[in-house]
């Protein structure tokens, strides 16, 4: 029995790591995102200029 809970807790502990995993990759990707958007902003606002 207690070897049983101890795999179940071993399992969850791997599949908390791997949530973890994925949200600081997440994290990371939402980062990336956000800068690419204000480059974007920049680019958007020198055309404006430009045209204006």
């Amino acid at each position: 029995m207690n070897i049983q809970i101890a795999d179940g807790i071993q399992q969850e502990n791997g599949e908390f790591a791997n949530i973890a995993n994925m949200v600081q990759n997440s994290a990371e990707q939402i980062l990336v995102i956000s800068s690419q958007i204000d480059t974007i902003n920049t680019m958007i606002s020198e055309l404006e200029g430009l045209l204006g």
